[in-house]
């Protein structure tokens, strides 16, 4: 299923759910964007990026298409211009992609710190703009659609995790509300 997105006048992208002939460009796009962050950290947290890298790809990235297209409540979105994976981001239910926040989440809601039930949060995972298409507001434009799409399953809450290195990202996220819950 497509949705075409205006990026800019000159600009359109498509954004689709992901098709198994990505996923190579997708883990390309992954791992560039990942070492990327990994140079703007301390020397001594080089080893924990690497370590997290690799248990990505040996996890959901090591077959975005089964892991995601495949799995109840999930997506992966890619956004494409004349044909080419320019960026995407993922989404599971928040059991899937955050196990150890949905075990917090209970406790959350009944002490009135989270205002939604845990089996209604998503979480948004994995979302990257390949570097040759960024400056041009793509990463808003997956994230309004993926947002869209969470609810019509009905979702009611969204969860994700980033590091805090990921200035420009964590930037958009509190523009579209998201909030810092620990």
């Amino acid at each position: 299923k497509k949705e075409q997105e205006d990026v800019s006048s000159d600009d359109t992208f498509t954004i689709e759910e992901l098709l198994p002939a990505d996923v190579d460009v997708v883990r390309t796009i992954f791992v560039e964007n990942m070492n990327e962050q990994k140079g703007g950290t301390p020397e001594e947290a080089h080893a924990g990026f690497d370590e997290y890298v690799a248990g990505c790809l040996k996890g959901d990235m090591a077959d975005p298409y089964n892991s995601y297209m495949h799995a109840e409540r999930s997506t992966f979105l890619v956004a494409k211009q004349d044909g080419v994976v320019a960026g995407y981001v993922g989404c599971h239910p928040c059991k899937i992609g955050d196990p150890d926040f949905y075990a917090k989440a209970e406790e959350m809601f009944a002490a009135g710190a989270l205002p939604v039930e845990r089996d209604n949060i998503a979480e948004l995972r994995r979302m990257h703009v390949s570097r040759s298409f960024r400056g041009r507001k793509l990463g808003e434009r997956l994230l309004r659609v993926l947002l869209q799409w969470m609810l019509r399953r009905n979702y009611t809450g969204v969860h994700l995790s980033s590091l805090r290195e990921m200035v420009v990202a964590g930037r958009m996220y509190r523009k579209h509300g998201f909030t810092l819950l620990y």
